[in-house]
């Protein structure tokens, strides 16, 4: 799972996002766990619970998205703090 576009973009704007470093701690490190399920052949599509965590606190980026064409497009791409309901969404444009 971890080879597909979709985590990796998934992954790569958690840890460029100063919210999830400032709430967990840095360096984030991705977990072993990964929930969910994805398909690639033809167009992919992907549903993925991703563990982050850092020397603070831990948390899950959940991901929905559709590949068409080689890109991935996001429905759902939000971080959530383990020991909170707080979520960010990174998909804001204000990054």
């Amino acid at each position: 799972m971890k080879s597909i576009g979709a985590y990796k973009a998934a992954v790569k704007r958690a840890e460029a996002e100063p919210r999830v470093t400032a709430a967990i701690g840095s360096p984030p490190k991705e977990g072993w766990f990964i929930g969910g399920s994805f398909n690639v052949n033809g167009a992919g599509n992907a549903e993925l619970a991703i563990p982050l965590s850092g020397p603070r606190a831990k948390g899950t980026i959940y991901v929905v998205a559709k590949e068409s064409a080689g890109e991935w497009t996001f429905s759902t791409l939000v971080f959530q703090l383990d020991s909170s309901e707080e979520r960010i969404n990174l998909q804001e444009k204000n990054q």
